[in-house]
């Protein structure tokens, strides 16, 4: 059961940090970094108000390096390629 809430809490958190809402991008993306599956280091220069962000562009940033750190950790297959006229597999 404990497992289980472990899970649902990462999955949570993936979706929605807290630290994005309480602390800010920066400090959203430096703590993703650091409990990422692999040696990481995060080199950000943001010299913007953190005000002037919005919720939606904050979220996008913090989602594009957490789905960059993980497809690096667990990559999926690539896609074949299709044929736009008959949907089949190119050659």
């Amino acid at each position: 059961m404990l497992d289980a809430l472990a899970q649902l809490r990462a999955i949570a958190h993936g979706m929605f940090p807290t630290a994005l809402i309480e602390e800010g991008l920066l400090a959203a993306l430096e703590e993703t970094v650091a409990t990422a599956e692999l040696p990481a280091t995060l080199s950000a220069d943001l010299q913007i108000d953190a005000g002037l962000i919005g919720g939606d562009v904050a979220m996008a940033a913090f989602a594009t390096v957490d789905a960059a750190l993980h497809a690096v950790v667990d990559p999926s297959p690539p896609l074949a390629p299709t044929c736009p006229s008959d949907g089949q597999k190119a050659p």
